[in-house]
This record gives C-alpha cells, sequence and structure tokens, in this order.
C-alpha cells in the first residue's frame, strides 16, 4: 500500500519560532500570546522553507486484524531535514510508547519514501509538562539511532534544522 507521508503538508509562516500543539490532529499555533499550550516550540529563525505534516488522526494506514497502525503526530521538513514529531502532555515521562511510535513511524516510512533523500534524519519526543528530561536520556538516543539511522532528541524545543 503507497502512502503519502507528506499528503497534508503545509507551509510554514516565516517567524521566529512557532509552536506545536496536539489537538488530535497536531496543529501549528503561531499565536506567542498561547505559548504555554505548546507542546513543542520550533526554532526556525524566519526561514521559509519548513513544511508541517500533521500524520496522527490524519493519515490511515491499516495493519492486520484491520488494527490501525500507530503513528508520531507529525512530520517537520526542509529540503535536507526530516524530523518525525512525537508530541506528549504527560507529568510523568515514560519514553516506551512514544518511541514505540517514533519507530513504527519511521519503519512505515521507509516502505513509501526514501529516507535517504534527506541528509538529516530526526525525531523529537516534546512534552511541555517535561520540557526537560534526564532519565538514562543518553543511551535511549544512542539505542535509538542504532536502531533506525535517525537522530532521537527529547525536550520541549526544537532546534533549527538544517
Amino acid at each position: 500500500m503507497q502512502v503519502d507521508f507528506f499528503k497534508f503538508a503545509e507551509k510554514i509562516e516565516p517567524v521566529k519560532e512557532f509552536g506545536l500543539v496536539d489537538n488530535a490532529p497536531a496543529e501549528i499555533n503561531y499565536d506567542e500570546n498561547q505559548k504555554e499550550s505548546w507542546n513543542a516550540i520550533v526554532k526556525c529563525n524566519n526561514r521559509d522553507d519548513y513544511q508541517f505534516a500533521p500524520l496522527d488522526k490524519k493519515i490511515k494506514i491499516m495493519e492486520n486484524f484491520n488494527k490501525e497502525e500507530s503513528l508520531c503526530e507529525c512530520l517537520l521538513h526542509t529540503k535536507e531535514t526530516i524530523a518525525f514529531v512525537e508530541l506528549k502532555e504527560r507529568k510523568k515521562q515514560h519514553t516506551k510508547q512514544p518511541i514505540e511510535q517514533l519507530e513504527n513511524t519511521i519503519r512505515l516510512f521507509k516502505q513509501t519514501h526514501n529516507i535517504d533523500d534527506f541528509l538529516f534524519k530526526k525525531a523529537f519526543i516534546c512534552n511541555r509538562k517535561r520540557p526537560h528530561y534526564n532519565e538514562a536520556k543518553n543511551s535511549v538516543c544512542a539505542d535509538f539511532v542504532t536502531r533506525n539511522g535517525v537522530a532521537l532528541h527529547i525536550g520541549i524545543e526544537i532546534g533549527e534544522m538544517e
């Protein structure tokens, strides 16, 4: 089954930063006055080459037994970078479920798109209630990149992409 992960992609306005909000599906929020509702803060330095594509609750991929595949909330991309983003809003941060969603999305993406079209491959777990995450972060991120060929970042901020 051919799935277009970029089907709902839209261009990001050239702003200093914007927010991602998990409203099922994920949405972009440019309103600085609503920053406390942002699950992720994306730094983009007024660039005009960012694209946003919501995935979860927008793209339906069925697996065996008519069960829907689990996808991360969205993709961000430029010409050279792809970023898979999982948004959370929990006081207690467990990485197992968000990592499984990211890995499943990456696996499905690789089945229908050439991930090597992007020079930089990133994944983010962003949680506005736990903006700083330290518990075994280095080993979790190292294991993730070994398994997926995609660098994992955990925190509320997504820095400017290449």
